[in-house]
């Protein structure tokens, strides 16, 4: 072979039309974000999934059975904790014993204010609850009293509820009227030894109802005790820290479902109830008028 046709062969070697192309590796970049694509689908579909389980459960599971959970664990049935959420909060006690701290009504002094303010507490309203409600509570429906349609129109199951705590206050401020009555009544002291039986009654059904409550919610908290600058000896330390339940939620429910007060009061037995058999040796005390005021104590 000369070398003519060694160049030849070169320049065949080198021809465009026998140049092979290599062959391109695999396409990292595009595969990366396929698969970037693919989990965020995944994630989103994921996502959605949850949020319409979410809601799936909201429907079989009602709001009723939701709000309130940690209070309805530690407290017996009541509508109120189905119906509206009460709020819980941490609270420092007012345990100051001079009489210049004024955060609550307790320490007005006796007067019209401090009665005005007590009202608004102690007045107990009437609401209508349910025959279910009355059943949840532990209560015979067929012994609790019924609003009388013909009275009212409220239909068959409309029961008669009133809020307990609004009776312990009441009884609060009844022993306090009595312990503050000669501030305002100097009579009071001499007007005492003419009190009536029932009232005296009245008052020890109070302390009664007062360290019942008292004794059945046991606080488990402590005091500590400090060093002061008056005395040799430990003080206690009265403010302590608690965790309480917002009240005034609970006079707006009792607002917002009370029935007309006059009405209430004016209200007479309907004929065709159960009847029950009273306390005998509490009634028996009422004489003329006074008797009206068993209807609310």
């Amino acid at each position: 072979m000369d070398s003519s046709d060694a160049g030849d062969s070169k320049e065949r070697l080198l021809s465009p039309d026998d140049y092979i192309e290599p062959t391109p590796g695999p396409p990292k970049a595009r595969n990366a974000r396929s698969v970037n694509l693919l989990r965020l689908w995944t994630l989103a579909n994921l996502v959605l999934s949850l949020a319409l389980l979410g809601l799936f459960l909201n429907r079989l599971w009602p709001r009723s059975s939701r709000i309130n959970r940690l209070l309805r664990e530690t407290s017996p049935f009541s509508p109120i904790l189905e119906t509206v959420e009460v709020r819980t909060f941490q609270s420092t006690i007012d345990g100051g014993i001079a009489a210049h701290s004024k955060s609550s009504i307790a320490r007005l002094p006796p007067g019209p204010e401090a009665d005005a303010a007590w009202k608004r507490f102690e007045e107990i309203r009437t609401v209508v609850i349910s025959k279910s409600d009355v059943q949840r509570m532990g209560k015979d429906p067929t012994k609790a009293a019924i609003f009388p349609d013909e009275q009212w129109g409220f239909g068959e199951d409309a029961y008669m509820g009133q809020l307990d705590i609004v009776h312990q206050l009441h009884c609060l401020n009844s022993l306090r009227k009595r312990a503050f009555a000669a501030a305002w009544n100097p009579k009071a002291e001499a007007d005492a030894k003419e009190y009536p039986e029932w009232r005296w009654i009245h008052l020890q059904h109070c302390v009664s109802i007062l360290l019942e409550n008292l004794m059945c919610h046991a606080d488990t908290e402590l005091l500590t005790m400090n060093w002061i600058e008056e005395v040799d000896y430990p003080f206690p330390d009265f403010s302590i820290n608690k965790q309480c339940r917002d009240f005034e939620t609970l006079l707006d429910w009792q607002a917002e479902r009370a029935v007309d007060m006059d009405q209430w009061m004016n209200m007479t037995k309907p004929s065709g109830v159960t009847i029950i058999p009273g306390e005998k040796e509490w009634f028996q005390l009422f004489e003329g008028g006074e008797a009206s005021t068993a209807h609310d104590h």
